[in-house]
């Protein structure tokens, strides 16, 4: 299967991943230290909060960032 995307834009897309990559990332974390911050709920009720509050990214995790190829480069974008 050859690949619609030049090679150009193959390398752009690229960088352009991996800082995306990491801007997704800072602003779970920034997510859970506002929760972990909270000061309006139980110790448990916070615990659970930040324990799964990036399990509940984890899909939009995935669905941008888990298969870096070609073939699903516009599937990402």
């Amino acid at each position: 299967m050859t690949s619609r995307i030049p090679e150009s834009d193959w390398r752009q897309f690229k960088r352009v991943h991996v800082q995306l990559l990491e801007r997704f990332c800072a602003r779970v974390l920034e997510e859970v230290a506002v929760a972990a911050k909270a000061t309006d709920g139980a110790a448990l009720d916070l615990y659970d909060c930040v324990h799964t509050l990036p399990k509940d990214r984890d899909r939009a995790f995935r669905n941008a960032f888990g298969d870096c190829r070609r073939s699903t480069a516009e599937g990402q974008l």
